[in-house]
């Protein structure tokens, strides 16, 4: 079955960059921490693990060992990121979009059907734990071993989740599984691809993952660190404080009299990896620093303001309007990566946040499938930073923003377009 995507160039909008940074910042506290504290304990820290520059590759190379080829399917999720499905167009296999419930969980008979549809066999599944909420994992990895599907773990969101109702931790239930530290981490780059083994025991497969791969040099780690340090600096100078909440209304009303212009839409055919996947990257490793700042990753001090501000965005949206949370309640295993807030109206709302310059995350680039809840939350879900490098002013500023937002009238001003 062709692929194709929903394309939403976004260029026309004229929107400003982000006000608050989407990912944590890198300080000189990171990289003292990272010298003198004690290693993490995690799967994804053992020594057998491979570190890429980026989970895309961590993924094409969990893909390539599970089968997948010219002639071979693979199921992914019908909610996805494109870079999800570069790795698996890279190697050439059908791409089988299986569906989702409400609260992102595969539906089992959905999925089924799905697979009874597939004119190649399958190798592998990729089950992706989203915003860092663990999914039901036991009844995936039962489904897929008496079809002899090998089972990935996409923990891209979830580094630092534990195991869904208590269970064994999140990515040691398939054979493989895969993880981006930089979305957690003040890291500049990493993708871990971990192995667990035939019996997806936690108990390690391949102890050679990682040995193809090309190190980055001290030329480039140096260089590296040196841009992080910069931004970081610059970041925090940058920094809104309260003037900029007091500012706001104002800022907010003279937006809702201009005219917001559309991006542009529509349905392309897939002819290969996005301009996101460079092949010559596939086995290039991730910058040391990157690795040793997961390695020893304050991970109790990180979890504990990132489930702070999830609940801080949890309780604003539980007020509001025209939104809702996508996920309420914070389980006690979840380490979120991102807040998901739903919009009953993406546009003009989501225009508009964009245009204050609140920092914002979306699936727009989604390739077409018959799913329901895929089709309904690529425009109106978006993924808000809850992370550790946020400051409370920061916070509260995107809060007031969003709030402004979905409680104004939605009727465009003169001259606006959907």
């Amino acid at each position: 079955m062709s692929l194709t995507i929903h394309r939403f160039d976004p260029t026309p909008c004229g929107f400003p960059s982000p006000r608050v940074p989407l990912l944590p910042a890198l300080s000189t506290d990171d990289l003292l921490a990272a010298m003198g504290a004690p290693p993490f304990a995690s799967p994804f820290c053992r020594a057998g693990n491979a570190f890429h520059t980026r989970g895309r590759y961590a993924l094409h190379d969990a893909f390539r060992r599970s089968g997948v080829a010219p002639g071979t399917a693979v199921l992914l999720p019908a909610y996805h990121c494109r870079t999800m499905l570069d790795p698996a167009i890279r190697l050439g296999a059908e791409i089988l979009l299986y569906p989702l419930r409400p609260d992102l969980s595969p539906d089992l008979d959905a999925l089924a059907a799905c697979l009874a549809s597939a004119s190649r066999p399958v190798r592998a599944l990729l089950l992706t734990h989203y915003f860092g909420f663990p999914q039901a994992v036991a009844a995936i990895a039962a489904w897929c071993a008496a079809r002899n599907i090998v089972l990935i773990e996409d923990c891209a969101h979830a580094l630092l989740s534990g195991g869904e109702g208590g269970g064994a931790e999140i990515g040691t239930h398939g054979r493989y599984a895969v993880a981006s530290p930089y979305k957690f981490v003040a890291a500049g780059d990493g993708g871990v691809l971990l192995d667990n083994g035939d019996a997806g025991t936690g108990s390690g497969g391949d102890a050679t993952l990682g040995a193809g791969l090309r190190p980055q040099g001290l030329l480039r780690e140096g260089r590296a660190l040196l841009r992080a340090l910069l931004a970081g600096r610059r970041q925090r100078r940058q920094r809104i404080g309260p003037a900029a909440l007091a500012a706001l209304p104002n800022e907010f009303a003279a937006l809702q009299r201009r005219a917001l212009l559309p991006a542009d839409e529509d349905l392309q055919p897939v002819s290969g990896p996005s301009s996101h996947y460079l092949a010559d990257e596939e086995r290039r490793a991730g910058l040391a620093l990157s690795h040793r700042l997961l390695r020893h990753c304050a991970r109790d001090a990180v979890a504990a303001r990132r489930r702070e501000n999830y609940r801080a965005w949890s309780a604003a949206a539980a007020a509001l309007p025209n939104c809702r949370a996508v996920f309420p309640e914070l389980p006690a295993s979840c380490v979120p990566y991102a807040f998901p807030l739903y919009l009953e109206r993406p546009f003009p709302d989501f225009h508009r946040l964009k245009h204050l310059g609140v920092p914002i995350w979306r699936w727009d680039e989604m390739a077409a499938s018959s799913c329901p809840v895929a089709a309904d939350y690529r425009l109106r879900v978006l993924h808000l930073p809850c992370h550790q490098g946020l400051h409370a002013d920061e916070l509260a500023w995107m809060i007031a923003a969003v709030a402004l937002v979905v409680r104004a009238d939605a009727s465009p001003a003169q001259g606006e377009q959907a």
